[in-house]
């Protein structure tokens, strides 16, 4: 039982005669410096979540993806749409006939009809002046429709049948991704 002693606080523990002191009890005063820096760091999370919040709700993302029909037929390649939006894009291609045809996208600089060529004529898929970006593997068989899809950055491309003579022959058409 305490009897008016006069207590006083000890520099590294409670104070005299007192056995539940703060320090005692593991509360402690933090420094200024901590809190300041603690009350910052969440301060910042929650700038960084609201910017998060704010760029996804600018980011579009199509409902659907869009679909541009090509029609190949001996010897040339129709596309009504000739442009489209960068991102996945869905080719429906109709082979017209009467022969077989495949179905390729380059990208390029150049005109489409002045691809890099090879030997036999085609266009030259390893040339470093195109990319070649699709290839439609098996050929398209006539009075038949395939849909072929393929992710595209903005940028210049050309469609092109490259089965042996059909480039030469014309079967080839710009496309532009913006």
């Amino acid at each position: 039982m305490w009897q008016g002693r006069e207590v006083r606080a000890q520099p590294d523990g409670p104070p005299d005669g007192a056995g539940g002191g703060e320090a005692a009890l593991g509360r402690r005063k933090l420094p200024a410096t901590t809190v300041l820096a603690v009350i910052a760091l969440a301060v910042s999370v929650a700038a960084i979540g609201v910017a998060l919040r704010a760029e996804t709700r600018k980011l579009s993302v199509p409902t659907t993806v869009p679909n541009v029909g090509i029609v190949e037929k001996d010897f040339a390649i129709q596309a009504p749409v000739t442009t489209a939006t960068a991102g996945l894009i869905d080719f429906t291609v109709a082979n017209a006939g009467p022969s077989a045809h495949e179905f390729l996208i380059f990208r390029a600089s150049l005109a489409p009809d002045k691809l890099p060529l090879g030997l036999d004529g085609r266009v030259d898929e390893n040339s470093d002046q195109v990319t070649k970006v699709f290839d439609s593997g098996d050929n398209l068989d006539a009075a038949n429709s395939k849909t072929f899809h393929s992710a595209l950055l903005p940028g210049t491309y050309v469609l092109v049948c490259n089965l042996p003579t059909h480039y030469l022959a014309g079967m080839h058409t710009a496309f532009t991704v913006h």
